[in-house]
């Protein structure tokens, strides 16, 4: 497993592109800076992919690299903040996944073979050997016919603030920062105690989201559960557009007796970065204790419209949470009473461990809820 995918962080926040990010444009500490570099589409190759995508763990932004994508785009959103205001507002940058893990390969490569340079290297005893261009590496993953940009950067003490106003006070750091062709890109930070490296690359694909969920993508756990019972409430997230979506919120909804919606969980985020194409699979328990029977839920992706979709329809399914009818916990058939066909659902569902037949819900599938089962029939 990629060493990123074991970072955990994720905190409640918001980006600044939704909701006004507040920009500091201080900073007591400067950053060390070579001169970035830029490469716009290969001449003769069509727009599009170049070659299959490597294949690479799931990741998400660190919150450093959080903090400091947030930061780039309050100066996009605002460069007279920094002081230049002869800069139009650019429209924000969108996260990519595969320009995030090879921003962070490239931070780590610098910092562990002692390097500062666009270039990839290996040191050799004293030597530094040339490895790979800079654009070689990015297109190995950001396998697109499109315009490519990298800022680098390093500081001792890995501080954000003090990396993006040192980019924005340096006039072709900035150029890539504020130049409206680049549409997406990441931020990789990597180091130590007495050096952190930040690269950040640039892509520039037009913008498509399409965030869905249907209704076979939501299940609960026991399937029929009873008031009082812990639920849990399972779901896939697709992205459907090509662009990656990041931090994607998801809300829980519920409603009784055919009454209105309401929310029954906080901003539920999915914490990596979700890919254009692909589908991401997620949970949350629900404590049901106070619902009646005929209980509905639903799942609502991205409940206060952070991305633009081409298609809004899609983006929420339901699904019964307590049956209504029967208030036996062992009528496992809910046909109204606790027979002999219960009996041989359960035997059935001890043998596949099904959830539904854990009456006593203490984990496990076992005698004690056969007991259960069979003061029931009495």
């Amino acid at each position: 497993m990629n060493p990123r995918s074991c970072i955990f962080f994720f905190s409640l926040f918001v980006t600044v592109f939704f909701y006004g990010f507040s920009v500091s444009h201080a900073s007591e500490e400067t950053a060390g800076l070579v001169p970035p570099v830029s490469e716009g589409p290969i001449k003769g190759l069509p727009e599009g992919p170049l070659e299959p995508v490597p294949k690479f763990d799931p990741i998400q932004p660190t919150q450093k690299e959080y903090d400091c994508f947030v930061l780039i785009n309050a100066a996009r959103a605002n460069p007279a903040a920094y002081g230049y205001g002869e800069y139009s507002p650019a429209p924000p940058l969108h996260w990519n996944a595969a320009l995030l893990y090879i921003a962070w390969v490239h931070s780590k490569d610098m910092y562990e073979e002692d390097y500062f340079q666009h270039d990839s290297y290996n040191r050799v005893g004293d030597q530094l050997v040339f490895d790979r261009s800079w654009s070689d590496r990015v297109r190995s993953v950001y396998t697109h016919n499109t315009r490519i940009s990298e800022n680098i950067a390093w500081n001792s003490s890995g501080s954000a603030e003090a990396v993006v106003t040192s980019w924005m006070n340096s006039p072709p750091h900035r150029e890539n920062i504020m130049n409206p062709e680049h549409t997406e890109g990441a931020i990789g930070a990597y180091g130590g105690n007495d050096k952190v490296y930040f690269t950040h690359d640039f892509g520039g694909r037009d913008i498509s989201y399409n965030l869905s969920l249907e209704p076979d993508d939501v299940s609960l756990s026991p399937t029929q559960p009873n008031p009082g019972d812990t639920v849990r409430l399972s779901f896939i997230v697709w992205n459907n557009g090509v662009t990656d979506a990041f931090p994607v919120e998801v809300r829980v909804d519920k409603r009784e007796g055919g009454g209105g919606w309401s929310a029954i969980t906080g901003d539920l985020w999915l914490r990596n970065i979700l890919e254009g194409g692909k589908g991401v699979s997620t949970y949350t328990d629900l404590d049901t204790s106070g619902y009646s029977r005929g209980t509905e839920i639903r799942v609502v992706i991205d409940p206060n419209g952070l991305f633009t979709e081409t298609d809004e329809s899609d983006n929420s399914a339901g699904i019964v949470l307590i049956p209504a009818g029967s208030t036996s916990r062992g009528d496992l058939t809910a046909d109204g009473v606790v027979d002999g066909m219960d009996l041989f659902r359960f035997a059935a569902g001890w043998q596949t461990l099904d959830w539904t037949c854990n009456l006593d819900t203490g984990g496990y599938v076992n005698c004690q809820d056969l007991v259960l089962l069979l003061k029931e029939m009495d």
